[in-house]
């Protein structure tokens, strides 16, 4: 089952965990991709539930991409 067209977390994380087992060939970065990605979207919707302006969801959403960008990488 899917999550908002998306995979579920338990689904994510299952992938997560073949990954770091080696049970199962992953694509471990798309699926921290995928995480950050879910976590992102829980957050925005968090904020827009609380009376944050789509503007400022996404200006959040912006600081954090790119503190991802400058400490993890970009891909």
């Amino acid at each position: 089952m899917t999550h908002g067209g998306h995979q579920t977390p338990e689904q994510l994380l299952e992938q997560f965990d073949a990954g770091c087992q080696g049970t199962a060939d992953i694509d471990m970065r798309g699926v921290l991709h995928a995480i950050v990605a879910d976590i992102q979207d829980s957050y925005t919707k968090a904020m827009l539930a609380h009376g944050a302006s789509a503007v400022t969801a996404k200006a959040v959403t912006n600081v954090v991409n790119d503190y991802i960008t400058n400490h993890y990488g970009d891909n």
